[in-house]
């Protein structure tokens, strides 16, 4: 998404990834539009702590993505992956 895709106060979410050596973590942040750059947002999350995010990762609030897809596969859940490819 572009960054005229997003204003101030919207509700989005996004997926961070964690590395280590032997495992790789995925979780699903949620949290509302700050401030707008020309790259990304800042996000302030449930916690009150904010983040930049870039617009390419961020998604609004009820707007699925792959990551999720895969997931919802994974857990049985209708709208994920059907035939190898993610919807």
């Amino acid at each position: 998404m572009s960054a005229t895709s997003f204003q101030i106060g919207d509700k989005v979410n996004w997926v961070a990834v964690r590395g280590g050596d032997r495992s790789i973590g995925f979780s699903e942040r949620r949290g509302k539009i700050k401030e707008l750059h020309p790259s990304g947002a800042t996000v302030k999350m449930g916690n009150g702590r904010s983040t930049f995010v870039l617009f390419e990762k961020l998604h609004k609030d009820g707007e699925s993505h792959g990551v999720t897809n895969v997931f919802n596969a994974l857990a049985g859940k209708k709208g994920g992956i059907e035939s190898g490819v993610a919807k």
